[in-house]
């Protein structure tokens, strides 16, 4: 297991959740100011967002896994 893609997987993740973080904030914003048009763009930009966090998490787990069952 590499310690240095751990930690950019980490990173990445980091920043995808600050990316995630100021988006959910502005689709609050738009749906608040009844943009129902911003908000649903902004809205597919989350899922974008969530769905490579996802992937990150996935990669990250079989990394972790894969370690362990050497281990035994």
């Amino acid at each position: 297991m590499d310690w240095q893609q751990l930690n950019a997987l980490g990173d990445q993740l980091r920043g995808i959740g600050h990316q995630r973080r100021e988006i959910a904030e502005r689709i609050y914003s738009e749906i608040q100011d009844g943009d129902q048009q911003e908000s649903k763009e902004l809205y597919e930009e989350l899922s974008g967002l969530s769905d490579s966090a996802i992937e990150l998490m996935k990669q990250q787990k079989r990394m972790f896994e894969e370690k362990l069952n050497q281990l035994s």
